[in-house]
């Protein structure tokens, strides 16, 4: 085996006269490196976006979102709620109530969502980081105010600066009839405008958060929510306490972590990066190719090296391996040289943001997120070595 190699490293790095077999064989190892560290950099971009997606999505969130499974709203029992609170680990737990509402702000109008909510929920989230105007207060003194996205705050043309002037909320009455009046059909209320924030599209053109109490006046929902909010310690066992959760609720209610909040998101980022993955590899099966060619170009060339080999005594499979071991350490070469400068690529991107993206003054980020992953790596690694193997015993199965 050690011989086989040795004579293999021999016709890989000779300089005889086969220039075009050595030609074909460095262009095979710089396409392996090509494509390999194309592979570490997609991937890895990937990663940091669906890392940013997930930060994005958790600093709105809570760690755990309780609704129930038949109908929007429930009347969380006092039994119920003692029991989630002295839960080991859980941190805080609060009630949301969330409507359907239209926003009229000046002449402009717009159709979203209020979201309503404690103070203290409000300041479990990382909301206040994302916040481009005022602070994250849902009050200030006896006044309620609400924390607009930045989409809904865009299209009003919403002027936060101006005292004056007031958000107007309408959402249905669910206790009219068809007799009411035209003015009965909707609850209506005004609130002053406490700050905009920025997270993402998704958030920013959906939601105004308001203080809880005037979400019960608005809906006419004195005891009932739409979900229970909780918020759990840094310390905290996640799996253990949604496990905990899920039996006091019981059956009737669903208990969501914040990957599965937003699971069918993530579940399509994911499914977008080994789609990209499968269709790089396709690449790296074509740059095999070459492999193959140029080990079938060395075999004919070695024919007469065949025969001496067998009369000193080389067993047939050891001739192979001669050959294999050739198309195997192109591999070896451009897998690992692919690899080391993909990862020093994604190394300087993160410390030195080398490129930016395109139209970057309109997102949260100016240049490509990157986050390097070793499972990654070592799938890279091991497809690129395979197809190599493969590619390289190949053409030895004419060896007689």
């Amino acid at each position: 085996m050690n011989v086989a190699s040795f004579i293999s490293k021999r016709y890989l790095f000779s300089k005889g006269n086969r220039q075009a077999i050595n030609i074909i064989s460095w262009i095979s190892v710089v396409a392996i490196v090509a494509s390999t560290m194309s592979l570490v950099i997609v991937l890895s971009v990937f990663n940091g976006f669906q890392s940013l997606i997930g930060n994005l999505y958790s600093d709105f969130d809570s760690d755990f979102l309780i609704q129930k499974k038949t109908g929007r709203y429930f009347e969380p029992q006092a039994s119920q709620l003692n029991k989630i609170k002295n839960v080991n680990g859980i941190d805080y737990c609060g009630q949301v109530i969330e409507e359907s509402a239209l926003l009229k702000f000046s002449e402009k109008q717009f159709y979203g969502t209020i979201k309503g909510i404690s103070q203290e929920q409000l300041n479990k989230t990382k909301i206040a980081s994302h916040l481009i105007y005022k602070g994250q207060n849902l009050e200030r003194g006896n006044f309620s105010e609400a924390i607009l996205g930045q989409g809904i705050a865009a299209t009003l043309s919403v002027e936060p600066e101006n005292p004056f002037q007031a958000l107007v909320l309408y959402t249905p009455n669910q206790n009219s009839s068809l007799n009411s009046r035209p003015e009965e059909l909707l609850n209506t209320r005004q609130i002053g405008i406490g700050g905009v924030f920025s997270l993402q599209q998704e958030f920013d053109s959906k939601y105004v958060l308001v203080p809880l109490e005037l979400s019960r006046e608005i809906t006419g929902k004195e005891k009932e929510v739409t979900a229970l909010e909780v918020f759990v310690s840094s310390l905290a066992d996640e799996q253990k306490v949604q496990k905990e959760l899920q039996e006091i609720l019981g059956d009737k209610f669903t208990v969501k972590s914040k990957y599965q909040q937003h699971e069918f998101v993530f579940k399509i980022m994911q499914a977008e990066k080994w789609a990209v993955f499968f269709i790089l590899s396709f690449i790296i099966v074509i740059a095999a190719f070459n492999i193959t060619g140029s080990t079938t170009m060395l075999i004919i060339e070695k024919q007469k090296d065949i025969h001496i080999f067998k009369s000193l005594g080389m067993t047939l499979s050891g001739i192979k391996n001669i050959f294999a071991f050739n198309g195997f350490r192109i591999t070896l070469i451009g897998s690992s040289v692919g690899l080391i400068l993909g990862l020093v690529i994604c190394l300087a991107q993160i410390k030195f943001g080398l490129i930016e993206l395109s139209g970057s003054e309109s997102f949260i980020i100016k240049y490509y997120p990157v986050q390097i992953n070793m499972l990654d790596l070592m799938a890279v690694f091991f497809t690129v070595v395979v197809i190599g193997w493969i590619s390289s015993r190949i053409p030895i199965r004419g060896i007689k």
